[in-house]
């Protein structure tokens, strides 16, 4: 579980780097969409940084095999280019850009990559009470 909390802290420090450069490029923003834009951002970075970080801690902690942390990073960094990709392709609608529908769309992300990680913290949990447990009765 501290990888996820740790990851996802990382995240939510990668997300305050990109909106402040989206800020200062910006040359100040839109007040609408800048919170939107920073909503997002929080929200993905958060996400994908717990995910990185619950792979992280079942390699440190868990013997998973050599392959295991790459493919963690892997994943997340195409669920992340995913993601800011069809972020982009929602909120443009024509020559508008409709960034609620982005919003919208980053929850829903947000929300099951949230019970992703929930399942698979109470997984990890469980294991870890499993062997506790088992450890104790063999001794």
């Amino acid at each position: 579980m501290d990888g996820i909390v740790y990851g996802t802290a990382a995240g939510l420090g990668v997300a305050t780097m990109l909106n402040l450069r989206f800020t200062i490029d910006s040359g100040g923003a839109d007040l609408g969409l800048g919170v939107i834009h920073v909503v997002v951002t929080a929200l993905a970075q958060g996400t994908f940084g717990g995910l990185t970080g619950y792979f992280l801690s079942e390699m440190k902690f868990v013997d998973e095999p050599h392959w295991w942390m790459p493919a963690g990073l892997s994943l997340s960094a195409v669920l992340n280019g995913l993601f800011l990709w069809l972020v982009g392709e929602i909120n443009a609608a024509g020559l508008d850009v409709e960034p609620v529908r982005g919003l919208i769309f980053a929850f829903v992300v947000s929300a099951i990559t949230f019970g992703v990680l929930i399942w698979l913290m109470r997984r990890a949990i469980t294991s870890t009470l499993a062997t506790d447990s088992s450890a104790r009765e063999g001794a």
